[in-house]
């Protein structure tokens, strides 16, 4: 796809790529976090301004975590959850198809207490949810002329009853939640992050915004989006390695340091309102040797990484178009195996799998071009389960 962009000009892909790394790097920062992303209506069908489908991306989700379910049983309490979500992600198309100008529905995705309960806080957090701040995000959907506006905001310390008191229903886990429909003639985002706030200052005697106690207001990312001289780093790097000659295992391993040193940069920076007193590389370095001393994590709806020393290389990601850290049962390598929405493929080897009717196909293995590499690297920057 870089080969594609230098040709034709077209800066649509590599903003979706900068847009989706603002908001992975956004959501790691502990602070309160707004988006608002434009989905347009081509073909009777919502696309980002990369051209992703957004409703792709929802049902990606669900077939991958039924297939992950096939090997992992604590996958299938995850199944409902990633049901409901292709649920709404229909609900979004059918918004666009016969709703009218400003007609629209808010949903409420909380933190999944029962899943915590159930496998503990590793799990959670590895499947992206942050079970230490106990993250929840409202999603609004607004019709506007062609397309559809979806407005996004985070809250913490989400609690089920306090939900169910909002809803005025006994909300017994996270996908019951998740499956109601609130619509935007009797509520906005900020109405119903309002009343949550209302009930959990009451609950706890202290004030909160957002579901946050602390006093900041610099929404994590607006200051990531204006932190251009990182987010000009980042990209250039994640270039350089889509660009590379290593193997796709290696340009993932390079992928995610990049990642946490990024990362690791913003954090700090965050946290000193946005000071800058060292060249960007230095910067850095020093944010990520900090950040691996410190054995920092951070969670995005991407996935989980950790800093600390013993789990530096053991990073556990949730893509839509993936099952990362496989072992081939016929190469027997482990890999990154390629889930499509009928079959399951090992991109080592080229054996396919058609998970109806388990038909096995080897493939000829072909040379690694330089167009497939790129392709590839920036298909997986472009997935996001959430924007």
């Amino acid at each position: 796809m870089l080969e594609e962009f230098a040709k034709s000009g077209d800066d649509c892909l590599l903003e979706q790529v900068v847009d989706e790394e603002a908001t992975r790097f956004a959501e790691i920062i502990d602070g309160p976090i707004r988006t608002e992303f434009e989905f347009k209506s081509k073909d009777s069908v919502l696309v980002s301004k990369g051209g992703s489908s957004l409703l792709d991306l929802w049902q990606n989700s669900y077939e991958l975590t039924k297939h992950k379910a096939e090997f992992d049983v604590r996958q299938k309490d995850l199944v409902a959850i990633r049901e409901a979500e292709y649920q709404e992600g229909l609900a979004v198309e059918e918004l666009a198809r016969s709703g009218k100008n400003g007609d629209g529905f808010l949903v409420i995705s909380a933190y999944p207490e029962e899943l915590e309960l159930k496998y503990g806080k590793d799990f959670v957090n590895q499947e992206g949810f942050n079970s230490r701040r106990r993250l929840a995000f409202i999603r609004q959907y607004r019709k506007h002329n062609d397309s559809v506006i979806l407005a996004t905001a985070s809250v913490d310390n989400s609690d089920l009853d306090l939900w169910s008191k909002i809803t005025g229903e006994t909300i017994s886990d996270s996908k019951q939640l998740l499956g109601l429909r609130f619509n935007c003639g009797a509520n906005d985002l900020d109405t119903l992050i309002s009343e949550y706030d209302t009930l959990l200052s009451a609950k706890t005697n202290m004030r909160h915004r957002q579901g946050r106690t602390d006093s900041s207001t610099l929404e994590t990312y607006v200051f990531v989006k204006n932190q251009k001289d990182l987010l000009d780093y980042n990209m250039s790097n994640l270039q350089s390695i889509a660009l590379s000659n290593y193997n796709y295992s290696e340009r993932l391993s390079q992928k995610v340091q990049l990642t946490k040193m990024v990362a690791s940069a913003l954090i700090y920076r965050y946290e000193n309102k946005g000071t800058k007193t060292l060249s960007i590389e230095s910067e850095v370095s020093l944010a990520s040797e900090r950040a691996s001393a410190e054995g920092l994590e951070f969670i995005s709806c991407g996935g989980y990484l950790s800093t600390s020393e013993e789990s530096l290389l053991k990073t556990i990601t949730r893509t839509n178009d993936g099952m990362k850290c496989v072992t081939c049962p016929f190469c027997k390598k482990t890999v990154d195996a390629i889930v499509k929405r009928s079959s399951i493929a090992c991109p080592e080897c080229r054996v396919e799998v058609n998970t109806s009717n388990n038909k096995v196909t080897r493939h000829n293995k072909p040379k690694n071009s330089f167009t497939k590499i790129v392709e590839k690297i920036l298909e997986d920057l472009f997935r996001t389960a959430k924007n």
